[in-house]
């Protein structure tokens, strides 16, 4: 499957003041298919992984977002156009789902019927 476009980048523009943030290159068909090749190999690892060690990966994970809580924040304020107390709030919601899964991945799983 082959796409084309008519250009080979594309910008990121900030709502609020229209100016434009940075811009980024297309993949290419190739770089496309890599990233789904390692994505696939990096599920297969992943899928043998242990609840706990999952866990423990998703808590890292969160701990290194926190320490960019602000950085993080304020691009989402730049590309969102929401208010910087907003954007902080929402990285606050992302660490909280994610501590709400851990904490659920201690639960003995349940069989549902449907």
């Amino acid at each position: 499957m082959s796409t084309t476009t008519k250009q080979d980048t594309f910008k990121t523009i900030n709502p609020t003041t229209g100016k434009e943030i940075t811009s980024h290159t297309y993949m290419t068909d190739d770089q496309v298919e890599e990233s789904i090749q390692q994505s696939h190999k990096a599920f297969l690892k992943w899928k043998m992984k242990s609840i706990e060690e999952r866990g423990e990966i998703i808590k890292s994970i969160g701990k290194e977002l926190q320490n960019y809580k602000k950085e993080l924040a304020e691009l989402m304020t730049d590309e969102m156009g929401k208010l910087l107390s907003q954007s902080s709030q929402k990285v606050d919601l992302f660490m909280f789902s994610k501590y709400l899964l851990l904490m659920d991945t201690k639960k003995p799983l349940k069989k549902v019927a449907f």
